[in-house]
């Protein structure tokens, strides 16, 4: 009984050290790269971070210094911005190929959302080529939003920038 104990008990630490040093064992440069290309795909802008975290337990990434670019025939400073982003997912579910968010959190996002002369909404392309109902449906557990900024500036009506202050 001793034995089958002690041999448990060794498969726990094997399997806490596995997880606590797999995220050395990763190529985080190919796997920045695979994120940055798969946010621009699915925003349809070019994005870039700072920083990429991967936690494991609970699965997360996060990245910091975020920034996603303004679209075409608008000014040249990004759309967005945000201190940090952190995704975290459901673990079990990851086994069978499926991804369950949990949670999104944003500290500090900054957005300025700016109507052309022509009645455009810079927001308009996101998502590229995609139209509503193209790909797959996300459902998030939690959205958390922490001081953040939007700024409206509206060349249609000749309206000055306006901010929305931060909650």
């Amino acid at each position: 009984m001793r034995k089958i104990a002690l041999i448990a008990l060794s498969l726990v630490v094997l399997l806490t050290g596995l997880v606590l040093a797999l995220p050395s064992l990763l190529n985080t440069t190919q796997l920045r790269a695979q994120v940055e290309a798969e946010l621009q795909r699915g925003l349809g802008r070019k994005v870039t971070f700072k920083d990429l975290d991967l936690g494991f337990l609970p699965p997360r990434v996060s990245l910091t210094e975020v920034a996603v670019a303004e679209g075409v025939g608008f000014p040249q400073q990004p759309f967005a911005r945000t201190r940090e982003f952190a995704l975290r997912v459901a673990l079990v579910p990851l086994f069978s190929g499926n991804v369950d968010v949990q949670s999104i959190e944003a500290k500090q996002p900054a957005i300025e959302l700016i109507r052309n002369p022509d009645g455009v909404w810079n927001y308009a392309s996101l998502g590229g080529a995609q139209s509503a109902g193209d790909g797959d449906t996300l459902k998030v557990g939690l959205v958390r939003i922490t001081s953040g900024t939007v700024a409206i500036t509206d060349h249609l009506n000749k309206r000055p920038p306006g901010r929305v202050p931060q909650h």
